[in-house]
This record gives structure tokens, sequence and C-alpha cells, in this order.
């Protein structure tokens, strides 16, 4: 139990770390990253930038749900540039103001879905940063691939060890 919530707190930073970055390289104001559940059929959010859950928003989406649930199913990119008045709002201490644009991407590791990257902004996404967005999901899908599969690794060995051990406990 404790190497898993080593690896859960290792892949908390790690997703905190890549939705920052690329937030800050996109210039979007709110972004988050959320990372599949295949047990439970949800996106689970890991990592935020600017981003405060509302109260009647969950910190899971059930793939096929919502915009982010939907990307997941269909493991296709949404752009959405019509944005409803009601929609969650970019804030600072100075105000807050509607996104102009919101994009949100999977990504997939062997065509398996890992997760989603959901990014807002107050300009549109350009072709370029959109494309941007396309390789650099590539990259987070192995990245996170690494970190759960060495999770995994971690965990086998520490069963095996602990096999090994009561083995040899019996022979004694």
């Amino acid at each position: 139990a404790k190497t898993r919530e080593v690896m859960r707190n290792y892949l908390i930073k790690l997703a905190r770390n890549i939705i920052t970055c690329l937030a800050k390289y996109l210039n979007a104001q709110i972004g988050a990253l959320y990372l599949a559940d295949e047990e439970t059929a949800e996106l689970r959010l890991t990592g935020s930038y600017a981003f405060t859950k509302r109260k009647s928003l969950s910190g899971a989406i059930r793939i096929g749900e919502g915009l982010a649930g939907q990307a997941a199913f269909e493991k296709e990119m949404i752009s959405v540039t019509d944005i409803p008045e009601d929609y969650f709002r970019i804030r600072s201490g100075l105000g807050d103001t509607q996104p102009r644009n919101i994009v949100i991407s999977p990504f997939l590791f062997e065509g398996d879905l890992l997760g989603v990257v959901e990014l807002a902004a107050l300009e549109e996404f350009s072709d370029t940063q959109l494309e941007f967005i396309k390789h650099a999901m590539e990259n987070i899908a192995i990245g996170i691939h690494s970190v759960q599969s060495a999770g995994q690794i971690r965990h086998l060995l520490k069963d095996s060890q602990e096999q090994a051990e009561k083995l040899q406990a019996q022979q004694e």
C-alpha cells in the first residue's frame, strides 16, 4: 500500500508539472489533467493550473460524459470557441472573464487511453499551438505510462520478496 501511495504522489506531482508547463507555454489561463481509471471508466482530476473545482463538479468525469469525457471516448481532440455564458470563468484577484477557447485532448499509449488534458485561454489557440498540443500528448503519454509501469514493477517486486520470505520461513 505504501508503494502505491508513493507512486500516486509521484503521478500527482508529474501531472501538476505537465499541466503547468503546458499552460505557461501555450499562454492558457486554466488547465486540468485527468488520468483514466480503467476500473471505474472515469477520468480523475490529477493535476491542475489555476483551476478551482466547483462544488457542483466532482474530481471524476465518466468517460463519454461532458467534453472531457467525450474527447476520451472518441480519443480525439475537441476545440470549443463558442463558449456559453454559464461555463466556468477565468478568475484573478482583479476580476473574472469567460475563456475564448477551450481545448480538450486525450493522450494515448499504444492506442490505450491514459488521460485527458483540458486547457482554456483568453485568446484562441492558433493552428501551430493545436499542432503542438497533439505532438505533446505523445510525450505526455510516454511519461505517464513509464511512471505507471514503474509502479507496477515495484509492486510486483515487493510481492515477490514477501512470497520469498514466507517460503524461506516455511523451509526453516
